[in-house]
This record gives C-alpha cells, structure tokens and sequence, in this order.
C-alpha cells in the first residue's frame, strides 16, 4: 500500500514538473505572437471599426433602431488571440493531456474534493443520484419578460399568433427541496417570469407542470452527463406543442403521429460522455447510453446546410451526422451533435 501511494505522488509530482515546462513553452510561445502585432495609429483603428447595419438587419417598420459602432482594441485583439493559443495549445497539443486531466479527477475523487462550484459558468455539480448539473443563481428577470411582452406585441399586431413556452430545467422543485430556491434559483426565476407575462396577457405554457402531469422525471427527461435533454425528451415535447396548436389555436395537424411507439430507437450503451462529463472526466461519472430515433412511417426531406456543404433529400436518416456515433470516443466526439449536425437548438 505503501509503495502504491508512494508511486501515485511520484506520477503526480512528474506530472505537475511537465505540465510547468508544457506552460512555461506556451508562456514563450504566447509572448512570441504577442509581440508580432503592431499598434496602429489612430486612422488604422478608426478605420477598422465595424459598423452594424441593425435597420438592414431587423427591419421594423418603426425604424426606431439603435445604431451601434464597435471600435475594436489592439489590446483586446492581442488578449484574444494569446487566450485562444493557449487554450488551443493545453487542450489539442499539450501531450498527455486528456491523461493529465484523468489523473488530476481520480486525485478529487480520492481525497473527496466535492466543493461546488457556486454560479461559475459552465460548473459541475453532482446531485445524490449522480446526475451533473449546475446551480443558477436568482436573477432579476424583468427586462427579459418585458421583451417577450414586447415581441408578443409585435406579432400581435401583425396578426400572428405567439405562445411562449417555458421548458423544464434538472432541478425538480417538488423533489430537490434541499436545492431548488436554496442553492438552484432557475424555477424561481421562471416563476417570477411567467408571472409578467401572465399579467401582460402573454399565453404561456409551462412544460414543467405538463412533466408531472405525464408521470415523468426532471433528472431522467435529460442526460446524467449534459444539460441537454435526451432525444426522447424532445419528441414527448414536441408532440404536447401539436396538441397546443390543435387544441387552442386551431390548426389541423395530429399530435399522434408523434407518438412514442410509431419511432425505433437504436440504443448506443455508454456512447456519450457529455459537456458536463468531460469536464469532471470518466474517474468522477459514467457515460450515458445514447439513442439514435427513426419513424416507423415513410418520410421524405430535403435538407440543406450551407456552412457544411450539406444539400441533399432523402428519408429522415438525411438530418443526422453518423461519424458522431460511428466510433466511442468519449472526449473527441459528440453522439448528441449527430442530431441535425450540431448543436443548434
């Protein structure tokens, strides 16, 4: 026992000496692109200043649009591009590196390093039945409901029809008492939200209450390891969002062609590690399993990308990305991106 610790602080020690040198290189490296800039005069700044068109953009009829010019700072650019490097060298280059990040993890695992990270973005907390999460901190939501207020408005007035729906986040109010409104403030700020918009008339649903009405689980509508819901998640959505529009706005559409049991689902077991999950490493979670849905019926679509050279028609298989599912590369790839390409909801 005794020589395992004695050899496990010897890695970690070696480790933390190359990781300096690896940092120490970059520092040069980094002082090196510093230097090759060159500061202009002020005629050279002024004329790369970028100048946003917002009338072109958002063309309301009002034209009562603010215009915006941004001047760009040589000190910023320089900040910006010395970042960029550096987190580009110790995540793509750095040799070792993802080994590096595993060993550190098994170190917090070992030594129970379980202090959360309050607020911070992008941090990891793990709740008691090991789902990741993060904690949201209470924010004033009053300029984000007077701007849906505002867009409801707008389509009003226009004769579009507009609903705003408010979807569920991981933290449960009924069943994550010890959190939600003492450490997870996101239900509350919902509240506070669908409150204004109630008052300004604003039609709102709320999925959270249709989440228990349907027996389901906040923790297992999303993935243990990503802030993303899990495909089945969306499909159950997506199909209350066509009963919205049959039921209460009229539309003849039918929201059992969405049902569960007219879909196949390819199961990948321990397929994906999450954005979540690469963060705290393998040493402090598992992978989820991941699920690929196809229609049991006949589809045809023809589905464009332009960024990615994507133009093409076929049946529903044409919108996903399989090299994100071809291999199990837990910190390489995404199985989640292979909806639709990436992550662009």
């Amino acid at each position: 026992m005794r020589k395992f610790k004695t050899a496990y602080v010897t890695s970690i020690i070696f480790l933390c000496v190359i990781t300096g040198l690896m940092f120490s290189a970059v520092c040069v490296y980094a002082t090196k692109k510093a230097n090759d800039f060159i500061i202009p005069s002020d005629e050279e700044i002024t004329s790369n200043e970028i100048k946003i068109d917002w009338e072109k953009l958002y063309p309301f009829e009002s034209g009562d649009v603010k215009k915006e010019t941004k001047r760009e700072n040589i000190f910023e650019r320089m900040y910006s591009h010395v970042k960029e490097k550096c987190e580009e060298y110790s995540s793509k280059r750095l040799v070792a590196y993802d080994s590096i990040v595993d060993v550190s993890k098994m170190y917090e695992e070992t030594v129970q390093w379980n202090i959360t990270p309050f607020y911070e973005y992008n941090g990891v907390v793990k709740l008691r039945d090991g789902y990741l999460t993060s904690y949201v901190k209470s924010v004033d939501i009053t300029a984000n409901a007077e701007s849906t207020i505002e867009l409801s408005e707008f389509c009003r007035q226009r004769g579009i029809e507009f609903f705003y729906a408010n979807l569920p986040t991981k933290i449960c109010v009924s069943e994550d008492k010890n959190i939600s409104g003492v450490l997870d403030f996101a239900n509350q700020n919902a509240d506070r939200f669908l409150a204004m918009l109630n008052a300004s008339g604003v039609r709102n649903y709320d999925f959270r209450k249709l989440l228990h009405e349907d027996g389901m689980n906040h923790h297992e509508a999303f993935y243990v390891t990503d802030h993303h819901w899990k495909a089945e998640t969306g499909l159950w959505a997506a199909r209350h969002i066509l009963r919205i529009l049959r039921d209460d706005y009229g539309y003849d559409v039918n929201p059992d062609v969405l049902n569960p049991d007219r879909f196949d689902y390819v199961i990948y077991p321990e397929w994906f590690l999450g954005s979540r999950g690469k963060k705290i490493t393998l040493e402090r979670t598992k992978p989820d399993d991941f699920s690929m849905i196809y229609p049991k019926f006949d589809t045809h679509l023809h589905y464009e990308i332009p960024d990615k050279e994507i133009n093409t028609s076929g049946d529903f298989s044409v919108v996903y990305d399989f090299g994100q599912v071809k291999e199990k590369n837990y910190y390489h790839k995404s199985p989640y991106h292979a909806y639709s390409y990436g992550d662009r909801l």
